[in-house]
This record gives structure tokens, C-alpha cells and sequence, in this order.
């Protein structure tokens, strides 16, 4: 090998940056000789992957909350793509696991029941627009693999649980279905009515 590759430096880079947001102010890192920018805390963390993402998309809303000290999130919109960042302990779980499933669950289920006060629409539909962070810290953790890429830990055995605010809720809900258009999260809802109109005009036809 006489050189590294544009996305093997990515990586390299991304390994860095996650690691910078976890040490703090008091440590200075360096990568591939230029200097990181420290970070203070996990939502600073979170800024340099929605600073890439807002190229083209005039930046990104974003909803932060630290629920006690084995819990920190940061939502904001994703294209239509459900996507999750998350560490366990520092560790980076590029695969999410049961922490991001139990928090990301509790986020859909409280945005729809928001969202239904209002128009109807589907977890899946809500889910798919959600752009998740987590940075969690649980006791004795079990991953899927020795690389830890997915958290396997049941949610029962969490040190502590993720109770979300009426008002991060609504946050949320201005956050990811607020700045959509009207059809894109009525689409779903709409082209259910006009199959099953058309479907049971088939059957009505086909009965004649």
C-alpha cells in the first residue's frame, strides 16, 4: 500500500472527531498534522455531521437534551432515510443496538401521538425522517461482536430509563415533520385512501 484512500481517511477522520467529543477541552489532538477544534460537550459533537449534511440543505434544525448522566440525544430530520450516530461508553456502535431501538421508539410512538392530533400518519413515515444521536453509558454492556458495532444489552437492563417531555416531543415533532411539506408526510396517508378506494371499486366492479 503506498497510500490511504479518500474514504479510508474519512473514517480515520471520523474516528477522531468522535473522539475529540468525548475529551473534552483539556486535550489537544491533532490529525494528519492540522489541529481539531475541541469540542465541550456531545451536542457540540454532533454539529460537524450536520454541517456536512446541510451542503445544499440550508441547514439542518436540531433537538438536544441530556436526561440524566447515562443518557444524552440529539435529533434532527434525516432525507427519508431512518439514520442513527450513537456510542456506547465511547465506544462508537455503528450499528445502533437496543439503546438506539429503545430511544428511537420512544421518539416515534411521542411524534405520532402528536401528529395525530392533527392528521394521520404512520410510525414508519415518521421514522423514516428521523435522524438520531445517542451517547449512552451503561454498566457491564454486551455487543454482537467483539468490534462492538451493535449494543446487545436488553433494554430492562438499562441503569436508567428515557422519559421524554411533552415539550422535547414537540421539539421534536417542529423538528422533523415541521419543516416537510404537506405531502410528504400526507403522501403515505393519501395513497393508502386512493389504493383502497380503487381496490374496493375493483371488488365492486368485479362482483357485477
Amino acid at each position: 500500500m503506498t497510500h490511504l484512500d479518500d474514504d479510508i481517511m474519512a473514517l480515520m477522520r471520523k474516528r477522531v472527531v468522535d473522539m475529540v467529543g468525548f475529551l473534552g477541552m483539556t486535550v489537544q489532538v491533532m490529525f494528519n498534522g492540522q489541529t481539531v477544534q475541541r469540542l465541550e460537550s456531545f451536542p457540540d459533537s454532533v454539529y460537524p455531521y450536520l454541517r456536512t449534511a446541510s451542503i445544499g440543505r440550508y441547514g439542518l434544525p436540531r433537538v438536544c437534551q441530556r436526561f440524566n448522566d447515562q443518557l444524552e440525544v440529539c435529533v434532527t430530520r434525516s432525507e427519508g432515510t431512518f439514520q442513527q450516530v450513537s456510542f456506547v461508553n465511547k465506544f462508537a456502535t455503528t450499528e445502533g443496538g437496543t439503546h438506539v431501538d429503545y430511544v428511537s421508539h420512544k421518539i416515534v410512538a411521542g411524534v405520532v401521538r402528536i401528529c395525530n392530533k392533527h392528521f394521520e400518519i404512520e410510525e414508519s413515515e415518521v421514522k423514516r425522517h428521523l435522524w438520531v444521536f445517542i451517547n449512552a453509558v451503561i454498566d457491564n454492556p454486551s455487543f454482537n461482536s467483539p468490534t462492538r458495532d451493535a449494543l446487545a444489552t436488553p433494554q430492562e437492563s438499562f441503569d436508567s430509563s428515557c422519559e421524554l417531555s411533552h415539550q422535547f416531543l414537540s421539539n421534536v415533532f417542529q423538528c422533523i415533520i415541521g419543516g416537510l411539506s404537506p405531502h410528504t408526510w400526507n403522501g403515505s396517508s393519501e395513497d393508502k385512501k386512493a389504493q383502497e378506494e380503487k381496490s374496493a371499486h375493483q371488488r365492486k366492479k368485479a362482483s357485477v
